[in-house]
């Protein structure tokens, strides 16, 4: 950034002498997020994050990573089609005490955890789930 330019000169055959000054102040850029989870180490310090795939082993489509409470249709970012995913990533934020629902689809829940979990080989196709914090979210809730 310039700050400042003067010239001096002490006399008419004088040239007079340019200078320029020039500051700048170091701001640290927030980490962006990691594209994916499945091999990446994640800063405790972040909050909950999931992130599913359309095949066993990370493999397949992926979903976005996702750091908010709510109920959520697993999507692409390429597609709004219903992911079906079968291998996941859940790095849950052990101070806010948060869990994630696995829905077999808008009605039926097929089960919930609540700790860390990387899995490569899921018991069924999930394309729904709900993440949630504190004490009302360590149950399977349902999945309308």
């Amino acid at each position: 950034m310039l700050t400042a330019t003067s010239s001096s000169g002490s006399g008419a055959n004088s040239n007079p002498t340019p200078t320029t000054s020039t500051s700048s102040t170091e701001t640290a850029l927030p980490t962006p997020l990691p594209t994916f989870l499945n091999n990446q180490t994640v800063p405790s310090a972040r909050g909950f994050l999931f992130q599913a795939w359309s095949g066993y082993n990370y493999t397949g489509n992926v979903t976005q990573v996702m750091t908010e409470e709510g109920f959520f249709d697993l999507t692409t970012n390429a597609t709004t089609d219903p992911l079906g995913a079968v291998s996941y990533v859940w790095i849950p934020d052990k101070r806010l005490s948060c869990c994630i629902t696995f829905c077999v689809n808008t009605t039926y829940a097929g089960g919930y955890w609540c700790q860390e979990k990387r899995q490569t080989r899921a018991s069924g196709r999930f394309p729904r789930i709900w993440i949630g914090c504190g004490d009302a979210a360590h149950a399977e809730h349902a999945c309308s």
